[in-house]
């Protein structure tokens, strides 16, 4: 079946708006790490959509506080997704073109949203929200500091692990003390953010 360029482009603008629309939502819960549409027409994966939060507190929050509540007159059912890792959830066949069971795969067909446009997005979120980034810096500075400490714990000799990266001994527990994200006052209306996201997916792709 051809498709015209035309009805191609407006089916693209649609799913980019709903993801969007989607997106600006979900980040007000939490730090969004990936978001998937899935493609799929089987009846238990049709329509799905798949959130990874940066903490299994902040999926809760979002979890109870959406689930039942309508989206363009359609009610939300949302759960908890035992799935870790989606690169192992999704159908390698299908990013090929080479998938037999086409919609009604049991593996995940995503839609595809550009890797521009995905970045616009996370660059909004952070900017929105500086305290997730500071977060993910810390947690990211534990992590380093742990791998110091275990290369020192097999026999390494004090100072012998990654020069590189300056040691710091403040406390791991300070995260836990950090204040939670609140929703930043915005000047700004939808349109105008959404005119600005456009405006970072143009930058993004030249």
């Amino acid at each position: 079946m051809e498709v015209n360029e035309e009805a191609l482009e407006d089916a693209v603008k649609h799913f980019e708006d709903f993801y969007e629309d989607i997106f600006l939502e979900f980040i007000k819960y939490g730090e969004v790490e990936e978001i998937h549409v899935c493609d799929n027409i089987g009846d238990h994966i049709i329509g799905n959509v798949y959130l990874k939060f940066s903490s299994e507190s902040e999926a809760k929050k979002c979890l109870e506080d959406l689930n039942g509540k309508y989206y363009t007159g359609r009610i939300i059912y949302g759960e908890y997704c035992p799935v870790t890792d989606f690169r192992e959830a999704k159908c390698r066949q299908y990013n090929d073109g080479s998938c037999e069971r086409g919609g009604y795969c049991n593996f995940m067909h995503l839609k595809h949203v550009s890797k521009s446009f995905r970045k616009a997005l996370f660059r909004y979120m952070y900017e929105a929200y500086p305290f997730y980034k500071e977060r993910k810096k810390q947690l990211e500075d534990d992590d380093h500091k742990k791998r110091d400490r275990d290369y020192d714990k097999f026999g390494k000799r004090e100072g012998e692990g990654d020069k590189s990266r300056p040691r710091n001994d403040s406390s791991r527990h300070e995260r836990s003390q950090e204040p939670e994200a609140q929703p930043p006052a915005r000047d700004q209306t939808s349109a105008e953010r959404r005119a600005m996201i456009a405006m970072w997916n143009q930058e993004s792709g030249q």
